[in-house]
């Protein structure tokens, strides 16, 4: 039995008028649903904005679905999830360059034209702006760059650094690879460099990036080993 769909509303009655069986049918109906809900024995689903929500029992929510999380079970009156809620994947992103040429005293911000997976394709994208990873959420993301020359410095005073900024120029992160007096030939500067970064707004639409800048004699270029990911804690 379940509650009927719509208010009961019986009309007023006089005395003098005749009585009709569905007059009390109706108040015996009426009753007995009460009744039923009180001793947990029927089935009362109803809508909140845009989330189901169906009890059952002794006050058990068999079902609650809220946007993308969903909740399996729920015991209400003992406060116990039987199932953990279901969450959405964190934005997270790693990605790849290609074989980029570095210049001596020149900063390069480093474009990822290759994704190794992407939780969220609004994160990074490898043809506009691929130097930038975009935060689609207020938090705290964690972003890590690993940087591979593709052959050794030339000079013993030679260094390659990289930095982590995002779109106001703030530094997240730095390292800097090389070791001046070394000899000639001998040093591949090979570095990793991590920080964190809180995004409380989302206006203006933030970024951050890593930059290199080479320090040597001659031309260099990064390996494709260059990799970055960045992701939401």
């Amino acid at each position: 039995m379940g509650y009927p769909t719509t208010d009961f509303s019986p009309s007023v009655r006089s005395n003098g008028q005749a009585i009709d069986a569905s007059h009390v049918n109706d108040l015996q109906n009426e009753l007995s649903a009460v009744v039923a809900a009180l001793r947990g024995t029927i089935t009362h689903a109803m809508t909140l904005g845009g989330a189901s929500l169906n009890v059952t029992g002794a006050s058990t929510v068999a079902t609650l679905q809220a946007g993308a999380s969903t909740l399996a079970s729920l015991q209400v009156g003992a406060s116990t999830f039987t199932i953990r809620p279901v969450l959405p994947p964190p934005d997270a992103v790693q990605v790849q360059s290609t074989v980029i040429n570095l210049t001596n005293a020149t900063t390069l911000a480093i474009p990822w034209t290759h994704q190794v997976f992407a939780t969220n394709s609004s994160v990074h994208s490898t043809s506009s702006n691929p130097e930038r990873f975009t935060p689609q959420t207020t938090g705290i993301y964690a972003f890590g760059v690993s940087v591979v020359p593709s052959d050794v410095l030339a000079a013993s005073t030679g260094s390659v650094q990289c930095r982590l900024l995002d779109s106001s120029g703030s530094e997240l992160g730095r390292a800097v690879a090389g070791c001046p007096g070394a000899p000639s030939n001998s040093i591949r500067a090979a570095m990793y460099v991590q920080g964190l970064k809180r995004f409380d707004v989302l206006s203006g639409s933030p970024w951050v990036r890593a930059e290199v800048y080479l320090r040597d004699v001659s031309t260099h270029s990064l390996s494709t080993l260059t990799i970055a990911t960045f992701h939401k804690l």
